[in-house]
């Protein structure tokens, strides 16, 4: 029983670890955040970008890269957001599409400059399907798609939180609080944020 036990944790950490690597390498945090609408991801590799692109319609890729910050949340360069943006007009020669790549350099947490921009993507139905990704695709594209689905779709703000990861228990448990818990920056934000049908209570007036 116990040799069991030993190999099926085994096995568990194994697939666990596929599992991560396909996840995080392979489809590079990519998420369905509302089908046929708004998608999530990592940055993924420009020679790679017209396997997600392509199949899912997307319209517009809301790149949420800043250059001007040099950290381990954000090491993208504008090398890096030059290589998409040129990998996208690529794109677009080759399947004949308008794909338009829109650059919103964002901090960990929204600011008023850079929802005013999110505001005017997602409120433009020309813009879907969208795509939304930072770096890792855990933060900012999170927060942003969350920021969604509050506006957009009507969610609540807790609801919103718990479906900022895979699984609910990954946001806010006894062994791990993410940056979306209670009580961090990206968690408070989100469950404190009040939507634009709030009128003069909404979160965008009272940010500077």
């Amino acid at each position: 029983m116990k040799k069991f036990i030993k190999w099926f944790i085994i096995l568990f950490i194994i697939l666990v670890a596929v599992f991560s690597f396909w996840y995080t390498k392979i489809n590079f945090v990519f998420r369905t955040i509302s089908p046929n609408h708004v998608y999530k991801s990592g940055l993924i590799d420009p020679d790679k970008l017209d396997k997600f692109l392509i199949p899912y319609k997307i319209k517009t890729v809301v790149d949420l890269l800043d250059p001007g910050v040099q950290d381990a949340l954000n090491p993208a360069t504008q090398k890096e957001i030059d290589a998409e943006a040129n990998a996208i007009k690529q794109i677009n020669k080759k399947y004949h599409t308008n794909i338009k790549h829109i650059n919103i350099p964002s901090p960990q947490v929204p600011n008023k400059r850079t929802l005013t921009a999110f505001y005017k993507v997602i409120d433009d139905n020309a813009s879907y399907p969208i795509l939304i990704h930072c770096y890792h695709g855990m933060g900012r594209a999170v927060i942003y798609s969350a920021i969604y689905r509050i506006e957009k779709e009507g969610w609540d703000n807790k609801t919103a939180q718990k479906h900022t990861r895979l699984f609910e228990f990954m946001v806010d448990s006894p062994l791990h609080h993410s940056s979306f818990a209670k009580g961090r920056s990206k968690g408070d934000f989100l469950l404190n944020y009040k939507p634009r049908s709030a009128g003069i209570d909404a979160t965008i007036n009272h940010l500077e």
